[in-house]
């Protein structure tokens, strides 16, 4: 082998032992700001209900920013205002508690990264003008739902609700409830309506949940699904709405709604009795006996409307009725001995809304009763006067005697 063979093999072998190590030991020197396996950039995702003061992550940097083995300088660049740096053992720290319902879906950071870099064969010192590297740290914040719907007017609502809707009529009520939760389950809202047994007019246990539905229960929508009385219901009466969303885990709110039901025209006047049974109360007064009780109605609903009275029937010639209080009154004395009345009681304002009641008349005083009477008082008129005129014939007779006595004693003498 020549010379100059082997010192180029002693060449190559120096190189290959030396020379690749200290390129290498150059290399990872100069890139000691590089992110370990080859990444680029980092992305994180936290939550947002996240603690102040966190650790949001450990940079994956190679150098080391502190220490008697620092080679590199860390700076943040932007986004100081939410995160710190901790060179002791690069973590990324949080430093204020976060919301993202107040907007705030992410978070960018810059960090500066500067290699403090020793060259072979030149001084010790470092030097800080050498291959600097910009890191981004991308966190997106993911929605908790820390946020239950809110109902407006603080969950409080007041209906005023007539009687007699069809079933399925929707209600003019916008009871919608708001959650402030980002768009997605945590915000998305069910509806429902809560059995509750709350009436100030009926028995606790009365549910009033089941004359209401709502079919859609994403939609703020109540429809009537049952019949809705105002005879058989309390005049004010509540319903519960619930409101949840689909988070995890779920939280609802509820609404009162105060429903105050409105009477509507539908019912006809109601008489006290539907039979009553009359005579005349004595022989020369107009009035009438009347039971069970005296006849009165009255507007079915609680509308109140007046009232008024009409009279028909087999001989109602005979008698009178008050229209506006349903007294009735014979015209004469002479009366036959019975009558069926009937009483029309009407509204005066819709004379279709009316009804009936029978009124049997039965005279205590009839003609032949009447005449026999009439006889006794004649017989004993005529008695008292016979007996009077013999009276005072009986005392003329008696005065005379006593007169014809003194003369005839006066005649002696």
């Amino acid at each position: 082998m020549s010379k100059k063979i082997k010192i180029f093999l002693f060449l190559l072998n120096f190189y290959l032992n030396f020379g690749f190590k200290n390129e290498k030991k150059y290399d990872e020197k100069k890139h000691l700001c590089l992110l370990e396996n080859e990444q680029n950039s980092i992305y994180l995702s936290i939550y947002e209900n996240i603690q102040k003061d966190s650790v949001l992550t450990v940079l994956p940097i190679i150098g080391i920013p502190f220490g008697d083995k620092q080679n590199i300088k860390l700076n943040i660049l932007n986004g100081q205002q939410f995160v710190s740096l901790n060179n002791l053992n690069k973590q990324l720290i949080l430093k204020q508690a976060i919301d993202r319902d107040t907007g705030l879906t992410n978070i960018n950071v810059l960090i500066e990264c500067v290699p403090l870099i020793k060259y072979f064969n030149q001084s010790s010192e470092y030097s800080e003008n050498a291959f600097s590297l910009n890191i981004n740290v991308f966190i997106s914040i993911i929605d908790v739902n820390d946020n239950p719907p809110k109902f407006t007017r603080n969950g409080k609502f007041n209906i005023n609700l007539h009687e007699e809707l069809p079933i399925g009529t929707k209600i003019n009520l916008d009871f919608k409830a708001v959650d402030n939760d980002q768009p997605g389950p945590n915000s998305h809202i069910r509806y429902k309506i809560i059995e509750t047994n709350s009436s100030t007019l009926s028995a606790k246990n009365k549910n009033y949940s089941n004359l209401f539905s709502i079919p859609d229960p994403f939609l703020p929508e109540l429809f009537i699904s049952d019949r809705i009385d105002f005879e058989n219901l309390p005049s004010k009466f509540l319903i519960k709405i619930e409101a949840e969303d689909q988070g995890t885990p779920k939280l609802n709110s509820s609404a009162v709604i105060e429903v105050n039901l409105v009477d509507i025209d539908d019912l006809n006047p109601i008489f006290s009795s539907s039979i009553y049974k009359a005579k005349k109360s004595n022989f020369n007064s107009t009035l009438l006996i009347i039971e069970p009780k005296p006849i009165k109605a009255w507007d079915g609903d609680s509308i109140n409307e007046t009232i008024l009275y009409k009279l028909s029937g087999e001989n109602s010639k005979y008698f009178i009725i008050d229209e506006f209080n349903g007294i009735i009154q014979t015209k004469t004395n002479k009366l036959p001995s019975s009558a069926q009345l009937i009483v029309n009681a009407f509204q005066s304002t819709r004379a279709e809304r009316n009804s009936t009641a029978f009124v049997l008349f039965e005279n205590n005083y009839s003609e032949e009763e009447i005449e026999i009477s009439l006889i006794h008082i004649i017989s004993f008129i005529c008695f008292l006067l016979i007996l009077s005129n013999f009276l005072i014939l009986s005392f003329w007779l008696g005065e005379r005697k006593k007169q014809l006595l003194i003369k005839n004693k006066m005649f002696v003498f």
